[in-house]
């Protein structure tokens, strides 16, 4: 009941959202970059964290290809 309760007083059903939440989903289970403390509601507030951990994650495959390109 409380699922319910929960999907039917969300403030957004469009298809983008629903595919926003799913892909914020994916990428934050897929890297350790992502919050683990708090879950983010707002659409923009999603989209943000998954650009900032797209960025960490560009940022840690950069240094190690450079650093296997040394060895």
């Amino acid at each position: 009941m409380l699922v319910d309760n929960l999907t039917l007083s969300m403030p957004c059903t469009t298809g983008f959202v629903r595919l926003a939440d799913y892909l914020f989903i994916a990428f934050t289970q897929s890297s350790t970059f992502g919050p683990t403390d708090a879950p983010l509601l707002a659409r923009w507030a999603k989209l943000l964290t998954m650009i900032q951990i797209f960025i960490s994650l560009s940022i840690v495959i950069l240094l190690i290809s450079r650093a296997v390109g040394v060895l």
